[in-house]
């Protein structure tokens, strides 16, 4: 989104229906955590999905960070 385009897109946002907003907010979830496992794949080359799992529950939910 370019930055003159901010209104529209907002405008855009607030007409949507409850279930588009939900679809959008689910795919944009999806699409973080299929960064996310590109990202730590990219730096662990020979990593299980397994592993990427558990590295993603981590960073997620550990009460630690």
């Amino acid at each position: 989104m370019k930055p003159w385009e901010l209104n529209r897109t907002v405008e855009k946002f607030r007409n949507m229906s409850g279930d588009e907003s939900l679809k959008m907010g689910i795919e944009l979830s999806e699409t973080s955590l299929l960064i996310l496992a590109d990202s730590i794949r990219n730096e662990n080359p020979e990593i299980h999905d397994e592993e990427i799992k558990k590295k993603i529950r981590f960073i997620l939910w550990d009460e630690k960070r």
